[in-house]
């Protein structure tokens, strides 16, 4: 392996203890599956992943150094999708406390995918419906995920904000998911209207200032915005079904159409 792009040690350290946390499925199944001695030896011989992933982001960079991990240093690689999941949710908690196991699961997969009552369903890449445009605003400020992730879950505590939260925001995610994977463009940018104002609502604090404008403002063509990650800053998923109209809306900012 041949370093490019080296990771800071603090961002590696947290998986430099897999299969010595203080849990018994960390101790006993972490270990046997990843062998985390060779993992070890190799950081202690100077080895990097090379990656172009940005570290604060919001597009995964922890999932992504889970997946790497794992197809480098599983002694023997699972097949069972739902079975990866939960082994990269504890595997990805060691970097915010808290995983559900999605993104190193797409990452190491490589292929957009549902998870449903009966698995995992997977998706081609050109799913998409061409009517959806989709961009990566940069914020330009990276974002440290633990502190969101648990003040997340401190207000989830409150069974006012948890009741709002199942009510009045997971429909849209839902909603936006299943419309998008339908094709159903109409569908799709009326959830994700709904979403974009609801962000505004459960994640004030996750949305930086600069970028408030995004999440408030009413349009004459069809455009909306979530965040990614945590939030906090890193990147702000944009859609639209005007390039040419969102281009002009955010001119001045740093945007990737993908």
């Amino acid at each position: 392996m041949v370093p490019k792009v080296p990771i800071p040690d603090w961002f590696l350290a947290p998986i430099k203890t897999i299969g010595r946390c203080n849990t018994p499925l960390s101790m006993l199944v972490i270990g046997m599956i990843v062998d985390t001695d060779s993992l070890e030896s190799d950081l202690q011989n100077g080895w990097y992943l090379d990656s172009d992933v940005p570290i604060g982001y919001g597009l995964g960079s922890s999932g992504m150094v889970v997946a790497a991990v794992y197809d480098r240093y599983a002694r023997n690689r699972s097949q069972d999708a739902m079975f990866l999941k939960t082994l990269f949710a504890r595997m990805e908690g060691n970097f915010h406390g808290s995983s559900s196991g999605v993104d190193p699961l797409q990452c190491y997969l490589g292929k957009p995918f549902k998870i449903t009552s009966e698995g995992l369903e997977l998706f081609d890449d050109g799913f998409l419906h061409s009517g959806i445009q989709i961009c990566l605003i940069d914020t330009n400020i990276k974002s440290n995920t633990k502190p969101l992730v648990e003040y997340f879950k401190r207000q989830r505590e409150d069974d006012a904000f948890l009741t709002g939260f199942q009510n009045d925001y997971l429909p849209y995610v839902t909603g936006c998911i299943d419309t998008m994977i339908q094709g159903d463009v109409d569908g799709f940018f009326a959830m994700l209207q709904g979403l974009t104002l609801a962000q505004r609502r459960f994640f004030e604090p996750m949305i930086p200032k600069s970028t408030t404008e995004l999440f408030e403002s009413t349009y004459d063509f069809r455009f909306g915005v979530k965040i990614l990650g945590s939030g906090g800053g890193g990147y702000i998923l944009g859609f639209t079904d005007d390039w040419h109209k969102a281009a002009s809306v955010l001119q001045g900012r740093d945007v990737l159409w993908l």
